[in-house]
Order: structure tokens, then sequence, then C-alpha cells
């Protein structure tokens, strides 16, 4: 869990001393507020959780069931930028094709997660069109546990907290593509499956995504103008 983090934090300080340092390796001088990623933005997401698990919820079976599979959703948040520093707020909500199971007495037990959503803040260091950031903030999901033949929970929500990294590139003024870590992790839920309670958790997510993103702000001064003219 720790390693992907310190690389990111590791990676964001060296990027970030890349202007001071820009002349020695022959790169052109930093040219400070080229461009401005200030504003609201809104775009998709695509991705998966590459590795994640879930303890309890089944009474009887092992624990660590493995978790993986596909995300695919929207994102929409606002920057705000003081000279190289880029302070924002992100959210995020999918829809996801993410499952684990196992078997207990010969039956089969399913962990499907349904949904995933993050709010987060993040801070980054622009280097004119070139964004590595990190970001950290609060995530929830809705999952499904089911045991043939005894029955299912459905639709309980877990919360947790999220912390990652990532880099975005401003393709052009308006336009970003940005490509993501988050580790999630989740804290216990009390579940009920054929009448028999237990508690079941989502831990240890690791959550990779790619996303394209537009910038919004272009759209209310359309508005604004054309009434304006009217």
């Amino acid at each position: 869990m720790k390693n992907p983090l310190v690389i990111v934090a590791v990676s964001f300080g060296v990027l970030a001393s890349t202007p001071s340092h820009a002349a020695d390796y022959g790169l052109p001088a930093d040219p400070l507020g080229a461009h401005d990623w200030s504003g609201s933005y809104f775009g998709v997401k695509l991705g998966g959780v590459v590795d994640g698990r879930t303890d309890g919820g089944f009474a009887g079976a092992a624990d660590d069931i493995g978790l993986d599979g596909v995300l695919v959703g929207i994102m929409s948040g606002r920057n705000f930028q003081f000279d190289h520093i880029v302070l924002g707020l992100d959210s995020d909500f999918s829809f996801t094709d993410v499952n684990g199971s196992t078997t207990i007495g010969g039956q089969a037990g399913e962990v499907s997660l349904d949904t995933l959503s993050t709010t987060r803040g993040r801070i980054g260091y622009a280097y004119d069109r070139f964004l590595p950031y990190v970001t950290g903030g609060f995530a929830t999901a809705r999952a499904d546990f089911s045991l043939d033949g005894v029955g299912s929970e459905n639709d309980e929500w877990f919360f947790g907290y999220t912390v990652g990294g990532g880099v975005e590139w401003a393709v052009t003024d308006t336009i970003a593509a940005r490509v993501e870590y988050q580790f999630i992790d989740f804290g216990s839920e009390s579940i009920s499956i054929g009448g028999n309670r237990s508690t079941a958790s989502i831990a240890d997510l690791h959550v990779v995504r790619a996303g394209v993103s537009i910038k919004t702000g272009f759209i209310f001064d359309a508005i604004k103008a054309r009434v304006w003219r009217n």
C-alpha cells in the first residue's frame, strides 16, 4: 500500500523542482502562466480495481476474498491556480463490474461492488500544460453479498477514505487528459444473509483510471454573451 504513495510523493517533489533547474538540462525557461488551470470542468473516467479484498460477510468463509474488475463513470471539479500551485476539488461517480467469490459448503458466495464514488481535494504543481498532483478525501460504495441457496444482502453502503495521485496534461486550452491511482479503504458494516448477521469490510482497493475532461467555463461565457446581446 505504501510504495505507490511514496513514489507519487517523490515524483511530485522532483517535478516541482524541475522549473528552477530547467536551464541546467537545456530546457526552455518555465513559461509561468502559459496555461491557466483554473476553472470548472466535467469529464469521463475509465479504469478498474486492479487489486482489493473483502473481509467477513460469509460465516465459515476464509477472509481476504479478492476483488477486481472495471469501472466507468463521470467526474467533475474546479481548480484554483496560484502561480505554479493548483488547488482543486474533484469528485467522481462510477458504475462498476468489480466482484469476488468464494465457496462455502459447496455453495457459491459472491461479493459485487455496484457503484463507487469519491470526493477529494487535490494539490498540484503546474509546469505549463503538465500537472502532477496528489489527492485525498472521502469514498463511498454500494455492495451486494449473496450466497446460493441462502439469500443475499443488497445495496449495503460502505464509507471510507481515499488517497492517491496522478498526472494531467492539457491537450488544448479546454481539454485535459489524466491518469491517476487511488488507494481506497472502507470501514466495516453489519450485513444479513439468510437471516444470519455478520460483519463485512471492503479494504485495500487499488484503483487505476484514465480520464478526459473539458472546461465548462466557455459554456457559461457563451450563455452570458448571448443573454447580454438580447
